[in-house]
């Protein structure tokens, strides 16, 4: 609706500290910034801020995430590895739009409103991993939250699956797949704000280990 751009590339850094066999820390950080400029082809409201029909609108979307755990292998073998996790998952979600706008009743040129949301909530992890062999691992990830921390409330679900090819002890390269879903609803005072956000996309790193 607001002409942001529907894709964008961004990079996306992973830490994971394996302190004993079944026992690890992890944890990762991404932000994506879009923008997007639209005529308008009916009423926005925005806050205070009301954008008639043929006002032109730029937008400036941010959005942070960053997920903190640490997780125990229940099943660890040669081949196979399976296990849970809890940890602290953080979004920060920022929305600005500007234009010619009114602001009760009156004409306002070169306006600008943001609203954002964020903070921590706690989450549970599901993570496995299958070795075809020395050198070529499929592993995958679920992590879930659902919670209510003040004024903000709502869900998050992030999906993730890599192939990791190891042709080198320390040094690997690798391709996934990510999906993050959240919904989450914002009260302040009697105002309240919906969002409901979608990002996918295919990942590629390289991975390098130390003993």
């Amino acid at each position: 609706d607001l002409g942001i751009d529907d894709t964008n590339t961004v990079p996306l850094g992973n830490l994971r500290w394996r302190f004993t066999n079944r026992w690890r820390v992890e944890g990762n950080y991404f932000a994506i910034d879009a923008d997007g400029k639209i005529r308008a082809s009916k009423p926005i409201d925005w806050g205070d801020l009301d954008f008639e029909v043929g006002a032109e609108v730029k937008t400036k979307a941010k959005t942070k995430i960053a997920r903190a755990a640490v997780g125990y292998s229940f099943i660890k073998r040669d081949q196979v590895e399976l296990g849970a996790g809890v940890g602290l998952h953080y979004l920060d979600l920022e929305t600005t739009l500007s234009g010619n706008a009114k602001i009760d009743g009156e004409a306002v040129v070169s306006a600008s409103r943001k609203a954002s949301v964020d903070g921590w909530a706690p989450k549970l992890a599901l993570f496995g991993g299958y070795a075809f062999n020395s050198q070529w691992v499929l592993s995958g990830r679920v992590d879930w939250i659902s919670a209510e921390v003040g004024d903000i409330g709502g869900s998050l679900w992030r999906l993730g699956a890599t192939l990791i090819y190891q042709p080198f002890e320390h040094v690997g390269f690798g391709a996934g797949y990510e999906w993050v879903n959240g919904n989450i609803d914002y009260r302040d005072g009697d105002e309240k704000t919906s969002i409901d956000a979608d990002y996918f996309g295919p990942t590629l790193f390289m991975s390098l280990s130390f003993l």
